[in-house]
C-alpha cells in the first residue's frame, strides 16, 4: 500500500535516530522485505515497524510516498522473524530476550538453528549462543547477566560448561569483576578439557601461566602378553557401551555447529571398525610377541599364522 510520507514521519524525530548498530550491518545484506514494514493503530495513526532505511532514503530524495508493507497482513511466522531481526538489530541488544524469541520460535515452528538462520540472517552460530542462555546457562547467572554483571561474551561461554556448579564456579571471579572477559574462553575451553581439575587452579594456570602439575607416570617397559578372556570380556562390554551412547545421539538435540565435528569423528571410529572386522573376518592368528601394524590388517596382505 502506498503512504503518505508525511503520515509516516510526523511522529519520528530523525534527529534522535542513532547510528545503525553492528549487527544492523550485518543484516543489511540480507532483505526480505523491499519496502518498509509499518503497523495501523486504533487511533489511524501508523507505526513503522521495520525498514526505516528506506524511509530516510525516500525523506532525503524528496519522495513525496512510499510502498509499504501492512504488519497485519504478515503470517504469525513472519511477525516473529521480524521480532527476532529488530531485537537483534538493536544497538544495546536484551540477549537474554533474544534468546527466549529463539527458543520459542524453533520450539512453536519445530525448525532447526540452520533454517531459522536463512530466514532471519543471523547465523546458526550465533542463535545457539543466544539460545544456550536459555537452555544450558544457570538460572543464577542470567540474572547476574540481565544486571549487567556478566557480560554476554563470558555468559554464553559459560554455558558450554554442563555441570551447574563448575558454571558457577568459572563465573564468580567475572561476577566479581577480578577477571576480565578475555580470559573467560580459554578458561572454559580448559575447563572442559580437564573436568577433574580444580576451577582455581584452571585459572591461575591462565591467568598467571602456572603449570599445571600431573603426576608422573611409571615408564616401566610393560611386554605384550596375550589377551585373556576376562580382557576380551572387558573390551566387548565397552564396544557395547560405545555403541549404546552412539544410539543416543539420536534422542539429543545436537547444535549445529557441533554436527560437522561429531560427523568427522564418527567417521574415523567408522574407518577403524571396517578396517578391524576385515582383520577379524580373515582369520590370521597374531604373534602377541610382535606388534601389529596396519599392513597386518589390510585385506590381501601377507599375514604369517603363528605356526
Amino acid at each position: 500500500m502506498n503512504i503518505l510520507l508525511k503520515d509516516l514521519i510526523k511522529n519520528i524525530n530523525f534527529e534522535q535516530i542513532s547510528k545503525p548498530s553492528k549487527n544492523s550491518n550485518r543484516l543489511s545484506k540480507f532483505k526480505k522485505y523491499d519496502s518498509p514494514i509499518i503497523s495501523k493503530k486504533s487511533d489511524g495513526t501508523m507505526k513503522i515497524i521495520s525498514g526505516i532505511n528506506y524511509l530516510i532514503e525516500a525523506k532525503n530524495s524528496g519522495q513525496k510516498s512510499l510502498e509499504c508493507d501492512l504488519f497485519e497482513d504478515l503470517s504469525e511466522q513472519e511477525k516473529l522473524e521480524l521480532e527476532i531481526q529488530n531485537s537483534y538489530e538493536m544497538p544495546h541488544v536484551n540477549a537474554v530476550n533474544l534468546g527466549n524469541l529463539l527458543v520459542n520460535y524453533r520450539k512453536k515452528f519445530k525448525t532447526t538453528q540452520q533454517e531459522l538462520s536463512r530466514r532471519t540472517g543471523i547465523t546458526a552460530g550465533t542463535i545457539h549462543h543466544y539460545e544456550s542462555l536459555i537452555t544450558t546457562l544457570a538460572p543464577e547467572l542470567t540474572e547476574h547477566l540481565n544486571k549487567g554483571e556478566l557480560t554476554f561474551k563470558e555468559a554464553r561461554s559459560i554455558a558450554d560448561i554442563d555441570e551447574t556448579k563448575r558454571q558457577l564456579e568459572i563465573a564468580k571471579p567475572f561476577i566479581e569483576g577480578k577477571l576480565s572477559s578475555v580470559y573467560v574462553e580459554k578458561i572454559v575451553s580448559m575447563a572442559k578439557n580437564n573436568v577433574d581439575l580444580n576451577i582455581e587452579v584452571i585459572i591461575d594456570s591462565i591467568v598467571n601461566g602456572k603449570p599445571i602439575e600431573k603426576p608422573v607416570k611409571e615408564t616401566n617397559t610393560i611386554k605384550s602378553e596375550k589377551p585373556s578372556n576376562s580382557n576380551m570380556i572387558s573390551i566387548e562390554s565397552k564396544i557395547l557401551d560405545l555403541s549404546a551412547e552412539i544410539a543416543s545421539l539420536q534422542m539429543k538435540n545436537v547444535p549445529e555447529f557441533k554436527r560437522l565435528k561429531l560427523i568427522s569423528t564418527l567417521r574415523i571410529l567408522e574407518s577403524r571398525v571396517k578396517l578391524t572386522l576385515s582383520f577379524l573376518n580373515s582369520g590370521p592368528t597374531v604373534n602377541f610377541n610382535t606388534p601389529v601394524t596396519l599392513s597386518n590388517l589390510v585385506p590381501g596382505s601377507s599375514v604369517k599364522s603363528k605356526k
